[in-house]
């Protein structure tokens, strides 16, 4: 009987979802993973240091980004990919120091 719950028990462990275990001081992040420092995001990965972020991946210090990969310091982003110390940006690849531009490819500082 004792060996029928430990196996029993074994089943319903694996069948249960394990929430992400790879996390360090983060608060209200909901589904992250590798995220570090951060605060109010969902759905982030492999992120440093973001505040009220969306659906972002290797990203890192920044703050209201949506659907962003490899953005870095960037505040007020959408769907930016490659790009650093952008501001109130839609839609940008490979840009840098951009502020309030909008489906744009390799921008530096406008």
């Amino acid at each position: 009987m004792k060996i029928d719950f430990l196996q029993k028990y074994e089943e319903l462990k694996k069948s249960i979802p394990v929430p992400a275990l790879h996390t360090l001081s983060v608060e209200n992040c909901d589904y992250a993973d590798y995220t570090y420092r951060s605060k109010d995001c969902y759905y982030c990965f492999e992120c440093v240091e973001l505040e009220n972020c969306l659906y972002c991946e290797m990203c890192v210090y920044g703050k209201n980004l949506t659907d962003c990969y490899r953005t870095y310091y960037s505040e007020l982003c959408y769907e930016c990919f490659d790009s650093l110390k952008c501001y109130n940006a839609t839609f940008l690849q490979s840009c840098v120091g951009c502020r309030d531009c909008h489906y744009s490819f390799e921008l530096l500082n406008c």
